[in-house]
């Protein structure tokens, strides 16, 4: 399944201190309201030629809401991008420092250069994290579908699965 991509890495403001917004250009006030407020993803880089930068998106600015669902979290700002597919126009709303009024853009996203990068870094990270044997080790995986694809393969409702004979959880 090609995955929607933005070209961008943040924190979220929660995560961020004043010291970190401040670098990034702006002033005092505004990022004591960021703090307070703490709503957002704080853009830490944007990816050359990406569906940010072509958006003119830039290190500094912050990602208040994404399709009108203000973003809390790293995984709540995630989760809203992978609801969109490649080539899908998702609308946001950015603060920016030299700006006192946020502005609403659509960025039509595209798909992952590497749809793959990050399972093979998870897969690295699991197997230095689990021994030999392990269906993690061996990456074997279980994966959550989105109720739009689970209907486009027929599923109709998840399984918890069982325990096999080794104690091993099958899904």
């Amino acid at each position: 399944m090609p995955r929607p991509w933005l070209g961008i890495q943040g924190e979220p403001i929660a995560a961020a201190s004043l010291e970190r917004i401040l670098r990034d250009g702006w002033q005092v006030d505004r990022a004591r309201a960021l703090t307070e407020r703490r709503p957002g993803i704080l853009l830490t880089w944007v990816a050359p030629g990406s569906p940010a930068a072509r958006a003119k998106l830039k290190r500094g600015d912050v990602i208040l809401t994404v399709n009108n669902d203000f973003i809390r979290n790293a995984q709540e700002f995630t989760f809203l991008l992978d609801e969109a597919s490649p080539e899908t126009p998702v609308h946001f709303t950015v603060a920016r420092p030299e700006k006192e009024i946020s502005e609403a853009m659509e960025i039509k996203l595209s798909e992952s250069p590497d749809p793959f990068f990050r399972r093979r870094k998870i897969r690295t990270e699991i197997k230095r994290g689990f021994g030999p044997g392990s269906l993690l080790g061996e990456g074997i995986e279980a994966i959550a579908l989105k109720p739009q694809l689970a209907a486009r393969l027929g599923a109709t409702g998840w399984s918890a699965g069982a325990f096999g004979s080794s104690g091993n959880r099958c899904l």
